[in-house]
């Protein structure tokens, strides 16, 4: 699975829970084993590769705390979401953006880029993430490359749907800036 696909988010949760529990048990059997064997020198193999396996054992377990309060959305919702955008041949649907920044994690579950525009929904909004500070955020990072678009956020599937229901096919769309556009968000995904 790659980022921007639909489940994306729900499968790196995954992939680094599972992660996190095999180095935990590597790191238990090795001091386990450790405290079993009675030669010195198996000991302190023992030690020293339960002791080297921590930090990579560590990082999956932060990736994995970063971004527990945040879900995939359901298929119905994305369902009705896409269903506006199905028939349009000029645009561009990316699910699950977790941007990371000094404000904090911003979590997006769907974008929708059509042309000079993307149309963010943002639902976790929390003090510090605000959807001016997601817009701020998004504005940063296509202008660092050289990237100008319009950014309309929404906090809420049913305004989002409104705005989709609207949108009109636009046949001088550049889909390549479109791709470009989306692997740029992507690259400060989680």
């Amino acid at each position: 699975m790659n980022k921007g696909d639909y489940g994306y988010m729900n499968y790196y949760k995954k992939k680094h829970i599972i992660a996190t529990l095999i180095y935990a048990a590597i790191i238990t059997v090795l001091f386990l084993l450790a405290h079993i064997v009675t030669v010195k020198i198996v000991i302190l193999v023992c030690y020293v590769c339960a002791v080297v396996l921590v930090l990579p054992g560590a990082k999956h377990a932060v990736a994995v705390i970063v971004v527990l309060p945040y879900h995939t959305m359901d298929e119905q919702s994305i369902e009705d979401l896409d269903e506006h955008t199905r028939e349009l041949e000029y645009g561009i649907a990316v699910y699950d953006v977790t941007l990371a920044s000094e404000e904090g994690i911003m979590y997006a579950p769907y974008l929708y880029l059509t042309k000079g525009r993307i149309y963010c929904l943002v639902l976790n909004i929390t003090a510090k993430t605000s959807l001016d500070s997601v817009k701020q955020y998004l504005s940063k990072i296509l202008i660092d490359a050289g990237l100008v678009m319009d950014i309309v956020m929404v906090h809420n599937i049913s305004e989002m749907n409104k705005l989709l229901e609207e949108m009109e096919d636009d046949s001088e769309t550049n889909m390549e800036l479109l791709n470009k556009t989306k692997e740029q968000i992507l690259i400060y995904n989680v």
